[in-house]
């Protein structure tokens, strides 16, 4: 609802040389700063909706006024949406490029672990050696020298 009042767009309804050459806006010393006062915007239940108000002396003029401020408030929304939209698949296109050299860097590295493993000379394996003949464990072998 702000953005309906924004001087900028404003502005930019005021200067269609439609609305322009209306009597209610050349009557006024200051257009913009009258519209935006005149300009009622309440916001229904539900965030999309708004109801949008504007009262004047002649009738058929302010309903064109009103209409050139919704048909820019439209446009500006809709451009504010599409340049949303197209950062935030600027954003998801990076992440998926870094994301994407991490796989390969992540791959890479597996390859170097997998060729060093190949080259490595196989180690011989032993079976683990066996404990004293008369089964101690070797922490209670007593060597005596006697």
């Amino acid at each position: 609802g702000e953005l309906l009042k924004n001087p900028a767009l404003l502005a930019l309804a005021l200067a269609r040389p439609d609305v322009a050459a209306l009597a209610t806006v050349q009557e006024q010393e200051d257009p913009a700063a009258w519209l935006a006062e005149k300009l009622e915007v309440q916001t229904e239940s539900h965030p999309a909706r708004m109801r949008v108000t504007l009262r004047g002396r002649h009738p058929g003029e302010t309903r064109a006024l009103l209409d050139a401020v919704v048909v820019v408030y439209l446009k500006e929304a809709a451009q504010l949406d599409e340049e949303d939209r197209s950062r935030r698949l600027r954003q998801i296109d990076l992440d998926a490029s870094e994301q994407g050299d991490e796989i390969e860097r992540l791959k890479s590295r597996q390859r170097q672990l997998q060729l060093a493993a190949a080259a490595k000379p196989p180690t011989a394996t032993e079976p683990a050696a066996a404990g004293p003949p008369d089964g101690q464990s070797p922490e209670k072998l007593v060597l005596s020298t006697r």
